[in-house]
Formats: structure tokens, C-alpha cells, sequence
């Protein structure tokens, strides 16, 4: 087996008290995510489309749930990744990293 590449991503979602899924469009004008890393001073990552920016740019085979959500899948012909999340009352943050897996 091969070594595989990945990239960490981060987006938000606000709880609506009903639903336990949602859809991420990684695309090219698709949705926006955080790319990089969190620090606490200077820069570290940005909000941003990364095929929006490199539509040349590999696309993802894969995804893997960091922290925050239960399940995330990736379907690799549209970019869209499918995220469930615990049900958490409404108007409630839910932060998820995700590992997007490349060949």
C-alpha cells in the first residue's frame, strides 16, 4: 500500500434542531472552507475554495472525519462531501475537521 496525501480542512455548520446531515460542495465555485492551520498569532490558513483558486489541482479521492462529525463520505466525481453530525439543540456550532485523502 502506498503512502497517501492528505489535506485538513475545516467548515462550520449551525444546528437547526432537526437535522443530523449536509452537504459540502468542495468544487470549484462550491463552498468555502478553512485551509491551513489554526494559530493563535500571525498566519496559519484562511477561508477559501482551494479549486476555486487551482481548478488544475488534484481532486480528492477520499475523505476521514478528524473531529466533529460522525461520518463523512466524499463522493469523488461531483467533489460533494456528505457530512452527519449528532443532533445538537438549535442555532448551535458544529466545527468539523476533515482529512480529504488524494491519491
Amino acid at each position: 500500500m502506498a503512502i497517501q496525501k492528505s489535506a485538513r480542512i475545516m467548515f462550520w455548520a449551525i444546528a437547526d434542531r432537526n437535522s443530523t446531515s449536509f452537504t459540502v460542495n468542495l468544487a470549484q465555485d462550491g463552498d468555502t472552507y478553512w485551509v491551513g492551520q489554526s494559530k493563535a498569532q500571525g498566519p496559519g490558513g484562511r477561508i477559501m475554495n482551494w479549486f476555486a483558486e487551482r481548478p488544475a489541482a488534484p481532486k480528492p479521492v477520499g475523505a476521514v472525519v478528524v473531529t466533529g462529525a460522525t461520518t463523512v463520505a466524499l463522493d469523488a466525481a461531483t467533489s460533494i462531501l456528505t457530512v452527519t453530525v449528532p443532533l445538537k439543540a438549535q442555532n448551535t456550532r458544529h466545527e468539523i475537521v476533515v482529512d480529504l485523502v488524494f491519491p
